[in-house]
């Protein structure tokens, strides 16, 4: 199948950057991605960074009913970024969340040799 005359938006490299959950923005929807991190559009949102919140976040505000607070982290179960269903996230401090990251006897911090 030729490919000219075909615009970015049909183009095999698009639907496999989409595929992959790597399209950095799609501005007709308000989302982007981040690292493989979905964000969407929420320029009212307190917290928004650049008009954008991450979408895990925004389903877990809406499951608790409140806006996070400053050191809460929403973890991924399954670590896939782009799984934003509420029974694969888990509402965590900052400090939990490190260490479920933080293989066990790892040294991290100043005094790791």
């Amino acid at each position: 199948m030729s490919t000219k005359g075909m615009s970015f938006y049909q183009s095999k490299e698009y639907r496999e950057n989409q595929r992959l959950g790597q399209l950095k923005r799609w501005k007709s929807s308000g989302i982007r991605y981040d690292k493989g991190y979905r964000l969407l559009y929420r320029p009212d949102h307190p917290y928004n960074m650049q008009n954008y919140v991450y979408e895990h976040r925004l389903v877990m505000e809406n499951h608790i009913k409140r806006y996070l607070k400053r050191d809460e982290v929403v973890h991924h179960v399954n670590g896939i970024k782009n799984d934003n269903r509420i029974e694969n996230l888990e509402l965590m401090t900052r400090s939990e969340h490190s260490k479920r990251h933080i293989p066990k006897g790892s040294r991290v911090g100043r005094n790791a040799t």
